[in-house]
């Protein structure tokens, strides 16, 4: 089970990574590798049950048809970590993290510059951002369940 990639950073990831494994490949996928690799990714994609379009979706499905819903999904940690927090002591969901490595998805705010942007928007996304900085430390952060950005204090957390 996996969501979809045009609409999901997990689904995108999720069909990446297949890419990555099929090709033997951590890094430096190249057009070639994707085209060698595309019989075993489509066969594997072919075997998914269920497609949703976030893995909200997928956490919903999960609650409401049991773990049985699915063997597997592919799913941002914190969506997994959301879901056991809220299920009933059976039902937890197991985090399988692939040898091969996952993806760091980094989501960061920018203060867009261009012309096209306001004095007014721009102040706002300023005023957001120490906003943000202020109250969302890295131990809040750290109780909803994302890991620190810096690789250094990941591993200390971790």
């Amino acid at each position: 089970m996996h969501t979809n990639p045009d609409f999901s950073t997990s689904g995108l990831s999720a069909v990446a990574a297949s890419y990555y494994a099929a090709a033997g490949k951590k890094e430096g996928l190249t057009e070639a590798d994707v085209a060698r690799a595309r019989p075993r990714v489509r066969e594997l994609e072919r075997s998914i049950v269920h497609y949703g379009d976030t893995t909200l979706f997928i956490a919903e499905k999960m609650r409401k048809h049991g773990l049985g819903y699915a063997s597997a999904a592919a799913m941002e940690e914190i969506t997994l970590l959301e879901f056991n927090r809220t299920a009933e002591a059976g039902d937890r969901l197991v985090a399988i993290y692939p040898e091969e490595g996952t993806f760091f998805s980094d989501n960061p705010l920018i203060t867009m510059r261009g012309d096209w942007v306001t004095a007014d928007q721009r102040k706002a996304s300023q005023t957001f951002a120490a906003f943000l900085t202020e109250q969302v430390t890295p131990e809040v952060a750290g109780r909803s369940g994302f890991r620190p950005g810096d690789e250094d204090k990941r591993r200390q957390a971790w």
